[in-house]
């Protein structure tokens, strides 16, 4: 059996959590952080072909997790997917500046996201089988 992609989502809000869970968890192996902190420790545990990240979090919030995964050459090169309801044009440029291949504002359709991060992945390389 093909291996499924590895996709990490990082959300505080469980509801949403558990819909974006639902989400990918056909298609993809799917690990789960409620926040930057707990990333980083499921990333050391398992190397994510791409990572859905919230912004505002507790304990550390995505710009800081995006910050500290540019830090290591390895997980700088991740494809990183914001999914957030922050609206502020700095918040967004900094992400930019970042090196996030997306910045998608809540509410997030299914669908649409699946699209997204398939094409990301084909993007980079990764087989969907």
């Amino acid at each position: 059996m093909p291996k499924k992609p590895i996709i990490l989502i990082v959300e505080d809000d469980l509801y949403i959590l558990k819909v974006l869970e639902r989400t990918f968890e056909k298609s993809y192996e799917v690990f789960l952080a409620i926040n930057g902190k707990e990333a980083l420790e499921r990333i050391e545990e398992k190397k994510p072909h791409v990572i859905l990240s919230d912004i505002m979090m507790d304990e550390m919030d995505g710009i800081e997790l995006k910050k500290e995964l540019n830090k290591n050459k390895e997980h700088a090169c991740i494809p990183f997917i914001f999914l957030t309801a922050v609206t502020d044009e700095s918040v967004m440029n900094e992400s930019i500046e970042l090196g996030v291949q997306d910045y998608l504002l809540k509410p997030i359709f299914p669908v649409e996201l699946r699209e997204k991060v398939k094409s990301i992945l084909e993007n980079h390389d990764v087989s969907l089988n």
